[in-house]
C-alpha cells in the first residue's frame, strides 16, 4: 500500500508498506522452525529511501534498518537519525501507535535504542 502525503513544511513524500508473514514449520526431528510477522515501511523524498520494521508481536517498536541514497544502499549511522525523512518517518509511524525506536548499526552489528525527539539523536 502506498500513502503519497506532505507532512507539515516537508516536500512530497511517498510511504509505502508491506505485511509480510514468513512462516516455516520443523519437518523433521531436529529441524527448527520459525514464524515472522511484521510489517516493512519504505519512506521515500529527494532520491533517499528509508527502510523501517515493526513486528506484530512487539507492535508499539520500529526498528530503522537502511538508508539507500540514489538507488544506493548504505547503512545507518547516527548522523542520519537527524535528518528530515527520518524524523517524518517518526512521525508517521508515532501516529500509527509506535512509541520504541531503534535502528540497525551494521559496524557493530546490534540495534541501538534510540528516542526521538527534539536534539536528541546520538552522537556519532
Amino acid at each position: 500500500m502506498t500513502d503519497n502525503r506532505s507532512p507539515a513544511g516537508g516536500d512530497e513524500w511517498q510511504v509505502s508498506y508491506e505485511h509480510i508473514v514468513d512462516h516455516h514449520a520443523p519437518t523433521k526431528p531436529g529441524d527448527i522452525g520459525y514464524h515472522y510477522d511484521y510489517v516493512l515501511y519504505r519512506f521515500k523524498q529527494h532520491g533517499r529511501e528509508l527502510l523501517a520494521r515493526s513486528y506484530a508481536d512487539t507492535a508499539e517498536r520500529a526498528s530503522f534498518l537502511s538508508l539507500t541514497v540514489s538507488g544506493v544502499d548504505r547503512s545507518l549511522n547516527a548522523s542520519d537519525l537527524r535528518e528530515t525523512l527520518v524524523q517524518q518517518a517518526v512521525v508517521h509511524l508515532q501516529l500509527l501507535g509506535k512509541r520504541e525506536f531503534c535502528w540497525f548499526d551494521r559496524s557493530s552489528g546490534c540495534y541501538r535504542d534510540w528516542s526521538p525527539g527534539i536534539e536528541s539523536a546520538p552522537a556519532d
